[in-house]
């Protein structure tokens, strides 16, 4: 947990609320004594998805047979985005 002073603080509260939106916990100090935190008030969201998240999504959420692309389609377009050529539709 990281500390700052009253002055900081003051100076930088939206920094520090971002922060503890995020999941961090902020102490506030006088004179070098802690004398408050900024909490969350909720556990951080996970931003990133399990593979079971991804499969229970795209069984929820199929993509159209019109969008879906073969394979071989998709080894090209990574192929060219590893190239470079990323203008492909």
């Amino acid at each position: 947990m990281e500390r700052y002073d009253v002055l900081y603080t003051r100076n930088n509260l939206s920094k520090l609320v971002a922060r503890a939106e995020a999941g961090e916990e902020i102490e506030i100090s006088r004179r070098g004594k802690p004398v408050a935190k900024i909490v969350p008030i909720a556990p951080a969201e996970n931003k990133y998805w399990t593979g079971k998240q991804i499969v229970e999504w795209l069984e929820a959420n199929p993509i159209p047979a019109s969008q879906r692309k073969m394979r071989e389609e998709i080894d090209a377009i990574i192929r060219d985005i590893a190239e470079g050529r990323e203008d492909r539709d």
